[in-house]
């Protein structure tokens, strides 16, 4: 039988298919989605490597806020801060805390006087004065109740004063409100300013608050109450019960009260001297 002349052209597309077939799912459809996966594996390294670069760019970005945040602060605390010791002006509270019941009384006291001197810029007659708050005598509550510690992560006195009250003219009610941003060792801010009365005898009333930051890495701790102003021999540890704060500087015990009296004792009241603020 004779064979149409169809089929060996047939019979060759046929075995044509068929090798091209084999070759497309044996060899170029698998290495194309290799292609493909090594180009979208190619592009998640790319950005996971943008990722790094901005989370690098971010982090030198955050490293160079904290250095000016920590500028900005360190020049806070060359003009804003009180010194770290009674001897220069300021306080420390790594003394046996009777001990700093003896000086925080010395450091309000110094405030007050810098404060009284303050309230007089520009001029101005002074009406009602700024007062400084007295320190606790108690000594294990001295650095929460007066230095906010630790309610507050680091030692900070905060006088709010109330109203103050001065007389003068529009300049001098001006010099003297201006006066407390330049106030030494503190930040001193006012508000809710209020003036009456005829120039040039205007009076002006306004809200202080004064704040100061204290220096220093060390706090005392606690004191126990019983066998306060117990004498100990010089260079020797405190007697039992005494605290543990060390023995103050020189080698006697913690200061007592007045009179020798621990708290809730006998003895006389201690007695604490004290400025008052200026006025009039």
């Amino acid at each position: 039988m004779k064979l149409s002349a169809w089929v060996w052209p047939i019979v060759g597309l046929a075995v044509a298919i068929a090798a091209l077939s084999f070759a497309f799912f044996k060899e170029f459809q698998p290495k194309m989605q290799s292609a493909r996966n090594w180009v979208a594996y190619g592009d998640a390294l790319q950005l996971e490597a943008n990722k790094m670069n901005r989370a690098a760019e971010r982090r030198q970005a955050a490293i160079d806020e904290v250095k000016r945040i920590g500028n900005e602060w360190q020049s806070v605390v060359e003009t804003k801060t009180p010194p770290g010791n009674l001897d220069d002006g300021g306080i420390s509270l790594a003394v046996n805390r009777w001990t700093l019941t003896v000086h925080a009384p010395i450091f309000a006291n110094r405030l007050q006087s810098q404060v009284n001197q303050q309230v007089k810029r520009g001029g101005v007659t002074v009406i009602t004065g700024p007062k400084i708050s007295e320190p606790p005598m108690d000594a294990n509550a001295i650095l929460s109740d007066y230095f906010n510690y630790p309610a507050i992560k680091f030692p900070v006195v905060i006088y709010e004063m109330g109203p103050v009250s001065v007389r003068g003219n529009m300049n001098q009610i001006r010099e003297n409100i201006r006066g407390w941003s330049t106030m030494r060792n503190y930040l001193a801010t006012t508000d809710g300013l209020t003036i009456s009365g005829t120039s040039p005898n205007l009076t002006a009333t306004y809200n202080l608050v004064v704040v100061g930051y204290i220096r220093g890495s060390e706090v005392a701790p606690v004191v126990p109450e019983g066998n306060i102003g117990v004498p100990v021999q010089s260079g020797a540890q405190p007697a039992a019960g005494a605290g543990a704060g060390g023995p103050v500087p020189g080698g006697g015990a913690a200061p007592a009260p007045a009179g020798g009296a621990a708290p809730g004792g006998g003895g006389a009241p201690r007695q604490r001297p004290g400025l008052s603020s200026v006025s009039g």
